[in-house]
């Protein structure tokens, strides 16, 4: 049984400018499905490089949102 399930996105640090991928949700079912960004509200991952935590928080529920309609921390 998973625990969360993989988000299908890859950016690029905002500190060291190495590739983040291997973002995680909990808002889906949880059974270590791939899923697309848009469907879920709340998305993480880490930076392997420098460890910068990057988290994506919907600004507003919206099925099929772009990447804008989300605040990263």
């Amino acid at each position: 049984m998973g625990m969360f399930d993989y988000i299908k996105y890859e950016m690029d640090c905002p500190d060291c400018g190495s590739k983040i991928g291997g973002f995680q949700s909990k808002d889906g079912m949880c059974v270590l499905a791939e899923l697309e960004f848009w469907e879920v509200d709340n998305f993480y991952s880490y930076c392997k490089c420098c460890g910068r935590r990057v988290e994506f928080n919907r600004k507003r529920p919206r099925l099929y949102s772009p990447i804008s309609d989300y605040d990263m921390s």
